[in-house]
């Protein structure tokens, strides 16, 4: 009978391998950020301990921002012109 293998608990290393994966994918850090959520939250949902505060997650998250984020795309603001008559 072959060995059962579980997703959780997950070591904080191979969350860390999971999560610069996907940075190496291209994903976006707010894309990574929810996958990491979502791991998280299913720890805490099959009672298994998921420890938050300075880890090798956190810093690889560092990382990924750092190299990975960008800045907001700020749109010109609308003229009178560009706005018509209102609606009544």
């Amino acid at each position: 009978m072959p060995a059962r293998i579980t997703s959780t608990p997950v070591t904080p290393a191979t969350v860390s391998v999971y999560l610069a994966a996907l940075a190496g994918e291209g994903k976006r850090p707010s894309t990574i950020a929810r996958a990491l959520v979502g791991i998280a939250d299913e720890h805490r949902h099959r009672g298994c301990t998921w420890v938050r505060g300075p880890s090798v997650i956190g810093e690889v998250m560092r990382g990924i921002r750092r190299r990975h984020s960008t800045s907001p795309d700020h749109k010109a603001p609308l003229s009178d012109k560009d706005m018509g008559t209102p609606c009544a």
